[in-house]
């Protein structure tokens, strides 16, 4: 079987995300630096490469890499031509238009008198914008820090990553457009895949597995008293809040939502169960 490169980001958030995750589904890293570009992990056939998330697109869409974890903005700030085998949800961020509050600003577009200057570390997707909003505009290259530009007039607006808001606001810019929300995706060499397609989907269903399981529980029970008949009837009427429902003898199985866990607990009482175990789940093939 090939060796698999994974390239993950090498600093910062979205290096913890890809780490836990990895180690989660069971691809524990030997080494962890952010010195290193290269690491084994446990699985004799992953290796892990540490690289800038930016330039992630880039190592798989030319081979360098096999499979990768990165921004959903990044992949299209590179135009890289790369698989997509799973929205991991993480890190979920929206790329928007922020001008100052003062400017009493609300649509670009509207702007006709003179060239507006947009500060961003998102050219290529920023270029896009303005074609496609027939915006009279400056794209600036700003690799940090972008939220500080109008304030010190190196730009008119910013188009910047936002998750929560804050910076923008601390800042006293105001979101005007919203042009994409970005999340982690796993992404593979689409070469690669096709030699080593087997391999890649059972990495997939892997790192899947993880994100399905989170926030579920599996509940354990015996019940006594009554007929299987008896408490499928009751478990029916509850279907859409159940993953998973087993009833055999009185033996019962289920998997819910973290959240339900009180009304189910209090249900199998009811039920008079005995041996009711709760248990948090980290892995969930479906």
């Amino acid at each position: 079987m090939s060796v698999l490169k994974i390239a993950i980001p090498n600093k910062g958030r979205m290096s913890e995300l890809s780490i836990n995750l990895l180690e989660q589904a069971g691809i524990k890293i030997k080494q962890k630096s952010n010195r290193l570009l290269f690491a084994d992990t446990i699985i004799d056939n992953i290796k892990i490469l540490f690289v800038r998330a930016i330039d992630i697109p880039y190592y798989i869409s030319s081979g360098s890499a096999d499979l990768g974890i990165t921004g959903y903005d990044l992949i299209l700030e590179r135009r890289a031509d790369v698989g997509f085998l799973l929205d991991l949800k993480l890190a979920k961020a929206e790329l928007v238009v922020a001008v100052p509050k003062s400017s009493n600003i609300e649509d670009l577009s509207n702007i006709k008198n003179h060239c507006i200057k947009i500060a961003t570390s998102f050219t290529t997707i920023a270029r896009k914008y303005i074609r496609k909003k027939r915006i009279n505009a400056k794209i600036i290259n700003i690799s940090g820090a972008v939220e500080l530009t109008p304030k010190i007039g190196i730009s008119d607006a910013i188009i910047d990553l936002s998750s929560s808001g804050t910076t923008i606001r601390e800042n006293d810019l105001v979101i005007i457009d919203k042009i994409l929300t970005t999340t982690m995706r796993f992404i593979v060499n689409k070469d690669s895949y096709i030699k080593n397609k087997d391999f890649c989907d059972r990495i997939t269903m892997a790192l899947k597995s993880v994100l399905d399981a989170k926030n579920k529980l599996k509940i354990t029970a015996v019940i006594i008293d009554k007929t299987d008949k008896e408490i499928d009837e009751y478990f029916k009427h509850v279907d859409e809040k159940l993953y998973l429902y087993t009833c055999k003898n009185g033996n019962i199985e289920l998997i819910i939502d973290e959240y339900d866990s009180f009304l189910f607990v209090e249900k199998l009482k009811c039920f008079k169960a005995k041996s009711i175990v709760v248990i948090a789940i980290s892995r969930y093939l479906k």
